[in-house]
């Protein structure tokens, strides 16, 4: 571990998860340390890296970052780790080490939780971004009312990427931080996000402060079947805890059996996806094709994440 910074002024504790993110990880520090808020501390935490990830994060010499190096335990232990490892602050922001963050980004959103002392966690508009930097169309993130409130409770929507959330320490302690058992990225943000919202309000400032990178080698572009199946144990789990039972995985796993209609629906998120990572990448034919088989076998569903991604509401 590198040596902290003092933890008196912090206000924010930004945690980067990374593994084998040597090509993005000291652009996202610089992203954190860039905020026209100053009060902020990073703390990366490379997840058994066998990469340079550590010496891309150490090679960043600034007294307000702290590298921390743990065994590959994947996303949501990491984040734990980090927030751990993080000096004494009121809020914690998350940053995956592929995303970035605008200046003022940190600014808005803890002026919004500083006037809205009933809000748990505030997120933002995210625009996307191809793997080499280019801005793309659209935007991610929306904005809540009761109705998407209590879907999130449900663990039925995640209103903005996790890289956008800004949380109350309180509030990120009282729902037990990120569950360890996702051992892999994909539903472990869902779940921490219902639970948030069983604890008070979610708000999103309505403006686009970050960028949400898309890439081939993401878990949403390569694991869409396996996210699906972690979601619906989210949903269930949330219901048996609501009817005061626990849902384990080993009993969620062998009880579960997709109908045709959600394997149906996988198919057609994954080609929709697979359209949005050839476009980053400037596959313009090949991201058509994706495009035209999701709109034929799944048109309600293409037409809807075109029209909510233009209107920055979509992941």
């Amino acid at each position: 571990m590198s040596a902290g910074g003092s933890s008196a002024a912090v206000r924010v504790a930004v945690v980067v998860p990374a593994y084998n993110a040597e090509r993005f990880v000291a652009r996202a520090i610089a992203c954190a340390l860039g905020q026209t808020l100053g009060d902020v501390h990073v703390v990366v935490v490379d997840d058994g890296s066998t990469d340079g990830t550590v010496a891309a994060a150490r090679s960043v010499r600034d007294p307000r970052v702290t590298v921390v190096s743990t065994p590959n335990q994947g996303a949501a232990s990491a984040r734990n780790a980090g927030a751990a490892a993080a000096p004494a602050a009121p809020y914690v922001a998350f940053l995956d080490s592929d995303d970035e963050w605008d200046a003022g980004k940190l600014e808005a959103q803890v002026r919004y939780l500083d006037a809205h002392p009933d809000m748990v966690a505030v997120g933002c508009l995210m625009r996307y971004l191809s793997t080499t930097g280019r801005p793309l169309a659209g935007a991610t993130g929306q904005e809540l009312g009761d109705a998407d409130q209590r879907a999130v409770a449900r663990g039925e929507l995640l209103p903005f990427p996790l890289s956008s959330i800004v949380v109350r320490r309180s509030a990120f302690d009282a729902a037990a931080g990120f569950d360890p058992c996702f051992r892999h990225a994909g539903a472990e943000d869902l779940d921490l996000m219902a639970r948030l919202a069983n604890h008070g309000l979610l708000a999103c400032v309505p403006q686009v402060l970050g960028s949400y990178r898309i890439h081939p080698s993401s878990a949403m572009a390569r694991h869409r079947a396996r996210i699906n199946a972690e979601a619906r144990f989210v949903r269930q789990r949330l219901a048996a805890r609501a009817d005061g039972r626990d849902l384990t995985w080993a009993d969620f796993a062998g009880a579960d059996r997709r109908s045709l209609g959600e394997q149906w629906q996988t198919h057609v998120e994954s080609l929709y996806r697979g359209a949005a990572v050839w476009y980053s990448e400037g596959r313009i034919v090949r991201s058509l094709a994706h495009l035209a088989l999701a709109a034929l076998i799944g048109p309600r569903y293409t037409l809807t994440r075109l029209y909510r991604q233009q209107l920055g509401r979509g992941r």
